[in-house]
């Protein structure tokens, strides 16, 4: 079966020729091909005329997972699946998510072996095997630097690096002669 998953090509032929008595039954062999799903054997009993069996192999199909970690993919907020054929490639693009930078895919495919996940080059497009694949998007919260401003008094640090939606931590407390610190507000 071609990528399409509709038509076939014709490949060099697998002819097995013999004799056999009139009203035998044969059973066929099937060949195994990588990637392609393994046909039953056929059963033909040997008429009077040559005996043809057509074989047409169809490519595996599997499934490649998207874990989105929070963020959106292709418009989507939810994890997805899609199925595509052995050889089949798939273009993979960047995920995104409020707050974070996207920092690449880690890839697994799956095997009888176990296979420790990397980052995935998304510059390449993936081609798919004959196991499932899964890809979980990996971010990093964005840092912002706050300027601490002491409005005519001194502090010990004017700038502080914090991260996208976890807490300021300790601030500075500014002194200004003859004044009382009272608190720190934000201006935009």
């Amino acid at each position: 079966m071609n990528l399409d998953g509709e038509t076939y090509t014709r490949v060099d032929e697998d002819t097995e020729t013999g004799t056999k008595e009139y009203g035998t039954v044969y059973v066929t062999q099937a060949k195994e091909y990588y990637g392609f799903n393994t046909l039953e054997n056929q059963t033909l009993t040997i008429g009077t005329s040559n005996n043809v069996v057509n074989y047409n192999y169809e490519r595996s199909k599997h499934n490649v997972y998207f874990y989105l970690n929070g963020g959106t993919y292709n418009g989507s907020t939810e994890d997805l699946v899609v199925s595509a054929y052995y050889q089949e490639q798939i273009t993979i693009g960047s995920a995104e998510r409020t707050g974070y930078n996207f920092e690449g895919w880690r890839f697994r495919e799956e095997s009888e072996f176990i296979v420790m996940p990397v980052t995935y080059d998304i510059s390449q497009p993936y081609t798919m095997g004959i196991y499932d694949a899964t890809f979980s998007a990996s971010f990093t919260r964005k840092p912002f630097t706050v300027t601490f401003n002491p409005n005519g008094g001194s502090v010990t640090t004017t700038s502080k690096t914090v991260y996208y939606d976890l807490t300021y931590g300790d601030l500075p407390t500014p002194v200004r002669t003859g004044y009382d610190f009272k608190w720190w507000w934000e201006n935009n």
